[in-house]
Protein backbone atom coordinates (compact mmCIF):
# COMPACT_ATOMS: atom_id res chain seq x y z
CA UNK A 1 0.00 0.00 0.00
CA UNK A 2 0.89 3.85 -0.72
CA UNK A 3 3.23 5.06 2.60
CA UNK A 4 2.99 1.63 4.11
CA UNK A 5 6.44 1.20 6.07
CA UNK A 6 8.43 -1.93 6.48
CA UNK A 7 11.14 -3.39 8.36
CA UNK A 8 12.78 -5.85 6.59
CA UNK A 9 16.13 -5.86 6.50
CA UNK A 10 16.46 -3.58 9.60
CA UNK A 11 17.93 -4.51 13.50
CA UNK A 12 14.66 -5.67 15.31
CA UNK A 13 12.93 -3.74 18.44
CA UNK A 14 12.99 -5.23 21.54
CA UNK A 15 11.71 -4.60 25.14
CA UNK A 16 12.58 -5.45 28.62
CA UNK A 17 10.65 -4.58 31.41
CA UNK A 18 10.66 -5.65 35.22
CA UNK A 19 8.06 -5.01 37.87
CA UNK A 20 8.24 -5.75 41.86
CA UNK A 21 5.56 -4.97 44.65
CA UNK A 22 5.34 -5.72 48.18
CA UNK A 23 2.58 -5.28 50.58
CA UNK A 24 2.88 -5.78 54.28
CA UNK A 25 -0.30 -5.26 56.40
CA UNK A 26 0.00 -4.80 60.15
CA UNK A 27 -2.81 -4.97 62.47
CA UNK A 28 -4.43 -1.37 61.12
CA UNK A 29 -1.82 -0.25 59.03
CA UNK A 30 -0.28 -0.83 56.07
CA UNK A 31 2.33 -0.13 53.39
CA UNK A 32 2.32 -0.62 49.48
CA UNK A 33 5.57 -0.45 47.20
CA UNK A 34 6.08 -0.75 44.35
CA UNK A 35 8.87 -0.27 41.30
CA UNK A 36 9.25 -0.56 37.55
CA UNK A 37 11.93 -0.73 34.79
CA UNK A 38 11.60 -0.66 31.24
CA UNK A 39 14.45 -0.72 28.78
CA UNK A 40 13.31 -0.44 24.66
CA UNK A 41 16.05 -0.50 22.30
CA UNK A 42 13.45 0.59 19.42
CA UNK A 43 16.25 0.78 16.49
CA UNK A 44 13.80 0.52 13.50
CA UNK A 45 10.75 3.14 15.19
CA UNK A 46 11.24 6.00 13.07
CA UNK A 47 9.79 9.85 13.79
CA UNK A 48 8.08 10.98 10.58
CA UNK A 49 7.71 14.17 9.49
CA UNK A 50 5.75 15.96 6.21
CA UNK A 51 7.84 17.43 3.26
CA UNK A 52 7.11 19.81 1.26
CA UNK A 53 4.32 17.83 -0.66
CA UNK A 54 3.00 16.38 2.71
CA UNK A 55 4.78 13.21 2.10
CA UNK A 56 5.51 11.84 5.68
CA UNK A 57 9.29 10.97 5.40
CA UNK A 58 11.74 9.30 7.72
CA UNK A 59 14.17 11.36 9.96
CA UNK A 60 15.07 9.16 12.54
CA UNK A 61 15.16 6.48 15.03
CA UNK A 62 14.74 7.29 18.15
CA UNK A 63 17.23 5.39 19.51
CA UNK A 64 17.29 3.38 23.12
CA UNK A 65 14.30 4.40 25.70
CA UNK A 66 14.60 3.85 29.81
CA UNK A 67 11.84 4.72 32.05
CA UNK A 68 11.36 3.36 35.70
CA UNK A 69 9.56 4.92 38.21
CA UNK A 70 8.24 4.05 41.56
CA UNK A 71 4.83 3.81 43.90
CA UNK A 72 5.07 4.37 47.45
CA UNK A 73 1.81 4.23 50.13
CA UNK A 74 1.51 3.62 53.86
CA UNK A 75 -2.23 3.88 55.11
CA UNK A 76 -3.86 3.46 58.46
CA UNK A 77 -7.19 3.17 59.78
CA UNK A 78 -8.57 5.76 61.95
CA UNK A 79 -12.14 4.24 62.82
CA UNK A 80 -13.35 0.86 61.94
CA UNK A 81 -14.17 1.44 58.35
CA UNK A 82 -12.38 4.48 57.49
CA UNK A 83 -8.95 4.10 55.88
CA UNK A 84 -6.10 7.28 55.66
CA UNK A 85 -3.55 7.10 52.93
CA UNK A 86 -0.86 8.88 51.08
CA UNK A 87 1.03 7.62 47.89
CA UNK A 88 4.24 9.24 46.79
CA UNK A 89 5.26 8.11 42.76
CA UNK A 90 8.01 9.07 40.75
CA UNK A 91 8.52 8.11 36.94
CA UNK A 92 11.28 9.15 34.95
CA UNK A 93 11.84 8.44 30.85
CA UNK A 94 14.93 8.62 29.06
CA UNK A 95 14.67 8.92 25.29
CA UNK A 96 18.34 8.20 23.46
CA UNK A 97 17.63 10.29 20.40
CA UNK A 98 15.91 13.34 22.06
CA UNK A 99 16.16 15.47 18.87
CA UNK A 100 14.33 12.71 16.72
CA UNK A 101 10.95 13.21 18.82
CA UNK A 102 9.21 15.72 16.09
CA UNK A 103 5.36 17.48 15.31
CA UNK A 104 4.21 19.04 13.17
CA UNK A 105 5.54 22.68 13.44
CA UNK A 106 9.02 21.54 14.40
CA UNK A 107 11.06 19.47 16.38
CA UNK A 108 9.97 19.40 20.58
CA UNK A 109 12.49 17.20 21.97
CA UNK A 110 11.05 18.41 25.50
CA UNK A 111 8.57 15.66 24.86
CA UNK A 112 11.67 13.41 25.04
CA UNK A 113 13.75 15.08 27.83
CA UNK A 114 11.03 16.15 30.21
CA UNK A 115 10.87 16.77 34.29
CA UNK A 116 9.94 13.32 35.81
CA UNK A 117 6.52 12.65 37.27
CA UNK A 118 6.70 13.88 40.32
CA UNK A 119 3.27 13.25 42.73
CA UNK A 120 2.04 13.08 46.09
CA UNK A 121 -1.57 12.27 46.86
CA UNK A 122 -3.48 11.58 50.15
CA UNK A 123 -7.18 10.66 50.69
CA UNK A 124 -9.92 8.32 52.18
CA UNK A 125 -11.59 5.01 52.06
CA UNK A 126 -14.42 4.38 53.44
CA UNK A 127 -15.98 0.85 53.16
CA UNK A 128 -19.31 0.97 53.40
CA UNK A 129 -20.21 -2.22 53.18
CA UNK A 130 -16.41 -4.06 53.17
CA UNK A 131 -14.88 -4.44 49.98
CA UNK A 132 -17.65 -4.78 48.23
CA UNK A 133 -18.95 -1.26 48.44
CA UNK A 134 -16.74 1.43 48.69
CA UNK A 135 -16.12 5.24 48.64
CA UNK A 136 -12.83 7.37 48.14
CA UNK A 137 -12.20 11.24 48.05
CA UNK A 138 -8.38 12.17 47.35
CA UNK A 139 -6.25 15.14 46.59
CA UNK A 140 -2.85 15.08 44.41
CA UNK A 141 -0.03 17.58 44.17
CA UNK A 142 2.35 17.45 41.58
CA UNK A 143 5.77 18.45 42.88
CA UNK A 144 7.37 19.10 39.45
CA UNK A 145 5.72 20.10 35.76
CA UNK A 146 3.66 17.13 34.49
CA UNK A 147 5.59 16.14 30.87
CA UNK A 148 3.72 14.30 27.90
CA UNK A 149 4.42 11.05 28.82
CA UNK A 150 2.86 11.59 32.57
CA UNK A 151 -0.90 13.18 31.40
CA UNK A 152 -3.49 10.92 32.58
CA UNK A 153 -6.87 12.82 31.43
CA UNK A 154 -8.99 10.09 33.54
CA UNK A 155 -6.58 10.61 36.78
CA UNK A 156 -7.02 14.58 36.28
CA UNK A 157 -3.17 14.64 35.17
CA UNK A 158 -2.93 17.72 32.37
CA UNK A 159 0.63 18.43 30.83
CA UNK A 160 1.84 21.92 32.22
CA UNK A 161 3.82 24.04 32.99
CA UNK A 162 2.66 25.05 36.57
CA UNK A 163 1.47 22.99 39.88
CA UNK A 164 -1.58 21.51 39.67
CA UNK A 165 -4.19 20.12 42.42
CA UNK A 166 -6.47 17.39 41.70
CA UNK A 167 -9.39 16.39 43.85
CA UNK A 168 -11.56 12.90 42.91
CA UNK A 169 -13.76 10.93 44.19
CA UNK A 170 -15.08 7.56 43.73
CA UNK A 171 -17.65 5.03 44.42
CA UNK A 172 -16.88 1.05 43.58
CA UNK A 173 -19.74 -1.11 44.08
CA UNK A 174 -18.02 -4.97 43.83
CA UNK A 175 -20.14 -7.72 43.12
Amino acid sequence: APGSQTTIGLPDNYWDAVTADLQWNFGGASIFASAYYNYVNSQTAFTQTPNSTNNLVNIGNVGLVNAYGVVLQPSVYFLPKWEWYTRYEYGYVDIGNASRITAVGGSIPGVAQQPPYNVITTGVNWYIDGQDLKWTFDMGFNLDNVGYSWQNLPAGWRISGSNQLVMRTQLQLQF
